[in-house]
């Protein structure tokens, strides 16, 4: 036994001190005998170590690759090259040397090492890759150019670093950091600038520093543009990216009517329920209602009201949600009126039904403006042995009658359907639906809310 590790160089000889024999008695030779001794030899590689720094660099980034050995090499130097092209070399310390890289193209580096010891055992390669990148980072928009965006408490803009994902083959660094942001209010799109705000690198929110959220809060209805710039982790700074929108008016909802009777109903809540501010006209809505009919499903009366000389006159004042209303027209032009836009007090909705008949419309839970009848009415079913509704009917303004859609899934051909094609019970496809600005009557077997 050694009394210490020994060098991966060294060369200990070994004796033998003590009788040795074999079964038959013969003694081994010890001592300074010949063969009681034996010179050794080196047959243990070296074990190398390498180091880079930086692990990403930019143009003319100069890495310093370390090669470290646990003994001396043989011509007291290794073989270091990067993508298998040798480096200039320095001893830095006793077992331990240094190269030099400047980075100049994009890609990923491979830095290895070779050696051997003074014995001539050829150490094992080892490897330590690094990355450079020349190039700044792009940005996009999730909106297109010269958009038009409706005005709203907040306009969201989402800022995408997606090509810095694979800029090269292993491209492993994909994040960038906004840097400078700036917001310019325009005269017109494509106009001059009026004025500008600077914008703190904080309001683009972002999980992952590759997806940016900015949210513009409360914009003035008009042009702007925003300006973007960004560095990624290797230093690099992009070049401005640049979006110029331009903040509307809301736009109305959009209820179509046909010449004659046409039972309608909003998609959502009006800003002004009133009679005359829904039906009247305005600078962006003309239409030639002149008489309006709608079941009250509270005091379970029919409401009506008659437009005479601009003024509207009768029992029926507002015009809500979840209503259906019988309009009269003499051409087809839609009404057109402003909902209320998401607000977090506002409660979702739900109609009070009394059994019988009563008179509903079709309010959207958001974009969906169709739906099949047996989703859009499957809160009533909720624990009514009866059943939660028996049928619901739809005035087919050209053929001037009533379709009608039954809880069996049941329907005549004209009702609405989920494809457009006539209502069919036997094809899922063609079962019946709601749709946005459309009315209906709807009979239930007994009092219930209907919470769509």
């Amino acid at each position: 036994k050694v009394a210490a590790t020994l060098d991966p160089a060294a060369k200990p000889k070994v004796s033998i001190v003590g009788a040795v024999t074999d079964l038959a008695g013969n003694a081994a030779p010890t001592g300074t005998a010949t063969g009681a001794s034996a010179t050794p030899s080196d047959q243990i590689k070296p074990t190398l170590t390498v180091e880079v720094s930086p692990t990403l660099g930019k143009s003319a980034t100069v890495v310093t690759i370390t090669v470290g050995s646990d003994e001396a090499l043989q011509g007291d130097v290794p073989s270091i090259k990067v993508g298998g092209v040798g480096v200039a070399t320095s001893k830095a310390a006793t077992n331990s040397w240094t190269a030099s890289y400047t980075i100049g193209s994009q890609g990923l580096f491979s830095a290895t090492a070779d050696a051997t010891d003074s014995a001539g055992n050829a150490a094992t390669t080892v490897t330590k890759t690094f990355q450079g990148d020349l190039t700044g980072p792009t940005l996009t928009f999730n909106r297109t150019a010269d958009e038009k965006i409706e005005t709203n408490d907040f306009i969201f803009i989402k800022v995408l670093a997606a090509a810095e994902t694979g800029e090269y083959t292993g491209d492993t660094h994909t994040t960038v950091t906004i840097t400078t942001a700036t917001l310019a209010k325009l005269t017109k799109v494509g106009g001059t600038v009026e004025s500008t705000e600077t914008l703190a690198a904080s309001v683009f929110a972002s999980t992952d520093n590759k997806t940016f959220d900015y949210g513009a809060d409360s914009l003035a209805i008009g042009a702007y543009k925003l300006s973007v710039t960004a560095t990624d982790s290797a230093g690099n700074a992009g070049t401005a990216a640049t979006l110029t929108f331009e903040v509307v008016a809301q736009t109305p909802a959009s209820i179509a009517v046909s010449p004659g009777w046409t039972l309608m109903s909003l998609p959502g809540k009006p800003q002004n329920a009133s009679i005359s501010s829904v039906l009247g006209d305005s600078s962006t809505s003309k239409n030639s209602i002149t008489e309006v009919w709608s079941y009250n499903n509270e005091s379970e009366v029919w409401e009506y009201a008659k437009e005479t000389d601009g003024v509207w006159d009768g029992t029926l004042l507002e015009i809500v949600d979840g209503r259906s209303y019988f309009v009269r027209a003499t051409t087809s032009d839609p009404v057109k009126t402003l909902v209320q836009r998401f607000s977090p007090q506002y409660a979702q909705p739900q109609y009070q039904l009394r059994t019988g008949w009563n008179g509903i419309g079709y309010t959207t839970a958001g974009n969906q403006t169709i739906n099949s009848v047996a989703t859009y009415l499957s809160s009533l079913d909720h624990n009514h042995d009866l059943g939660g509704w028996g049928v619901i009917r739809w005035w087919n303004t050209n053929a001037n009658q009533f379709e009608s859609a039954w809880r069996n899934g049941a329907c005549t051909a004209g009702f609405p359907s989920l494809s457009g094609n006539p209502c069919s019970a036997t094809i899922a496809g063609d079962a019946a639906a709601v749709k946005a600005g459309q009315g209906y009557l709807l009979f239930v077997p007994q009092d219930g809310i209907l919470a769509p």
